[in-house]
């Protein structure tokens, strides 16, 4: 397997594994609990930071094959929440629209995406 791709499988993984983790802080809670708990909001900016960032370090080839995945949103929101000056400037509506929303119904996208990578037969993508 080349690089590139490696970190491209890495990159992926990264964003399921994301998304499984803003599945899990967010079970069972609503969007009113959520805009009232203040480490819930920091962990779940974390992790939607954390796929933003992993969706910009795609490779070009990579994301010019799978244009429906918006990558540039990701990219952006992790952007706004990585350099917003203020922390009381999050839309913290949003975020949870993202986390619990946005990402999630992306998830089959990324899967698909990540098995048209060819891999070698005696790779074994991690249960994510």
């Amino acid at each position: 397997m080349t690089d590139r791709l490696d970190k491209d499988v890495q990159r992926l993984v990264h964003m399921l594994e994301g998304i499984k983790r803003l599945e899990k802080l967010l079970a069972g809670m609503g969007q009113d609990g959520f805009l009232r708990d203040d480490r819930t909001q920091a962990a779940v900016a974390f992790h939607v930071s954390m796929v933003g960032e992993a969706a910009a370090r795609i490779s070009d080839p990579f994301r010019q094959a799978h244009p429906e995945i918006p990558w540039e949103k990701m990219r952006g929101m992790r952007n706004h929440l990585v350099h917003i000056f203020d922390y009381g400037q999050i839309d913290f509506g949003i975020v949870w629209e993202v986390a619990k929303e946005s990402l999630p119904a992306l998830e089959p996208a990324i899967r698909a995406a990540l098995h048209t990578i060819h891999l070698p037969p005696d790779f074994t993508l991690p249960d994510v």
